[in-house]
């Protein structure tokens, strides 16, 4: 009896020790989910916000899958904030959803898992209206229940110390090589103004259809989360943080200069309290909108050269790979050329190979793989050829294939070529001409008169033969019935 009583004891106690934590957990974590709208066109994505405070770095967060939609991008922004010399950090982590189809959608019940803790929604639903092509932005609807009716005199303005920067890897450029832009929103880990992202993934879109320029091709990189990134980021000797919105490779069809135009993007700005801020209520969302510096790329034209327009433009590398052991003559096997670097890799060609009576080279197949990287994109190519020898020897294939391209660094046309030696014996599979010859060859010689005589001959022969099979079948048929 005694020892249920203490073990009851425990249990009271270990119940009451981690309610203790949670509540205290819940209170250092404040934590808000909202769904600001429940009208969306097709074409618009479902934004499920969730806020909060003093989240760890190393915090987990899973956003559900909801039926009726498709999960998209997700965005992050971080903030600091000052109350009673205290410093707590706000997360704002904005899931966007697309919808499948037109409709009323109901979301039941909707979960957000922090560290294995749900964080719940009631049920809501959201009306889904058909494609809007001309829909309009409009920010202020998202966070209206923010705004207040009325100016409050005990609201002040906070210098922000932030700019939006679009910045380029490359001041000049040949017809053909890559450029890559950054576009990102730069704060000072000194600054003290409140500030969020408002609509990021609407004004996105139309940011990159600004950017783009008419006679570039583009490879635009995939960012899925706004987030402060570990790049170290000094100007005038003071250090910012960045949050990358947007980036983009782009190649120069012609020599006509690339014009970045200035690009704008709103956020929502907060003024506050002149006490201080202690909780929401102290601050007033307003709206703010940055601008970048528009940014011009000189495009040079490439030397004169017979293949000026159709080689690839900047600094590539090539590599083999090829089977070791001695080949026998029909043994056909595979050659790998490897080309990588920097370059338009979309309208790289194949390396050219020079025929030969001796090889039979077959049409190669080609794998791409790309690398993503602050300077621009690390492409790699593979073409996979197959080759069959028909004569014993030493073949050296730098004489049977040529790369040419346009090197940015020596500022030359230069030939990649193969190092690989192919060894090969056995008899030969070509005839005594060194020519393989077709089953058609000299068909037209053929006397189809001579033909048509030996086949009536033929035909005369085995006609006699039966004839006399019938007359020995019926001789004997006859002295069959005189007996």
């Amino acid at each position: 009896m005694q020892k249920n009583f203490c073990c009851l004891l425990i249990c009271i106690f270990a119940f009451s020790v981690s309610s203790s934590i949670s509540s205290y957990q819940c209170k250092a974590q404040k934590i808000q989910l909202t769904i600001p709208k429940s009208i969306i066109a097709l074409n618009e994505p479902l934004e499920v916000i969730l806020t909060l405070e003093n989240l760890s770095s190393s915090s987990e967060i899973q956003f559900p899958e909801l039926t009726g939609f498709k999960k998209r991008n997700q965005m992050r922004f971080e903030r600091k904030e000052f109350a009673g010399g205290i410093e707590k950090t706000i997360q704002t982590i904005q899931q966007n959803y697309l919808a499948n189809a037109e409709g009323l959608i109901e979301i039941p019940h909707l979960k957000v898992w922090v560290d294995k803790q749900p964080i719940e929604h009631t049920a809501t639903k959201i009306l889904v209206l058909p494609f809007d092509e001309k829909k309009q932005y409009s920010s202020e609807n998202i966070f209206e229940q923010l705004v207040y009716s009325e100016e409050d005199k005990n609201f002040i303005e906070v210098q922000e110390d932030a700019f939006l920067g679009l910045f380029a890897n490359k001041e000049e450029i040949f017809v053909g090589e890559g450029v890559t832009i950054v576009l990102a929103f730069y704060v000072a880990t000194t600054n003290q103004a409140y500030m969020d992202f408002v609509e990021v993934s609407k004004q996105l879109t139309e940011i990159s259809k600004q950017l783009k320029p008419a006679h570039c091709w583009e490879e635009v990189f995939d960012i899925q989360q706004i987030k402060e990134d570990s790049s170290k980021n000094y100007f005038n000797n003071k250090q910012y943080k960045r949050y990358k919105l947007f980036q983009a490779t782009y190649y120069p069809l012609n020599a006509q200069a690339i014009d970045f135009p200035s690009i704008s993007l709103k956020m929502i700005k907060y003024k506050v309290r002149s006490k201080g801020v202690e909780n929401e209520q102290d601050k007033k969302p307003d709206f703010k909108t940055f601008y970048t510096n528009p940014k011009k790329i000189k495009v040079k034209p490439l030397p004169p050269h017979v293949l000026s327009s159709q080689v690839p433009v900047g600094v590539l590398y090539l590599q083999e790979e090829y089977p070791q052991k001695v080949l026998q003559t029909g043994e056909k096997f595979s050659y790998k050329i490897i080309i990588s670097g920097e370059a338009n890799f979309n309208t790289l060609p194949s390396p050219e190979y020079i025929p030969n009576q001796y090889l039979d080279f077959f049409s190669p197949q080609s794998q791409l793989f790309s690398q993503y990287a602050e300077s621009g994109i690390f492409h790699t190519k593979v073409f996979t050829y197959n080759i069959l020898p028909k004569k014993a020897g030493t073949y050296y294939l730098q004489n049977h294939f040529q790369f040419v391209y346009y090197n940015v660094l020596t500022q030359k046309y230069d030939t990649l070529k193969p190092r690989a030696t192919i060894k090969v014996v056995g008899e030969t599979i070509l005839n005594n001409q060194n020519n393989e010859q077709s089953i058609y060859q000299n068909i037209s010689q053929v006397s189809t008169q001579e033909y048509a005589w030996g086949f009536r001959r033929e035909q005369a022969f085995y006609m006699q033969i039966f004839i006399a099979i019938v007359f020995f079948i019926a001789l004997i048929l006859f002295f069959f019935k005189a007996d």
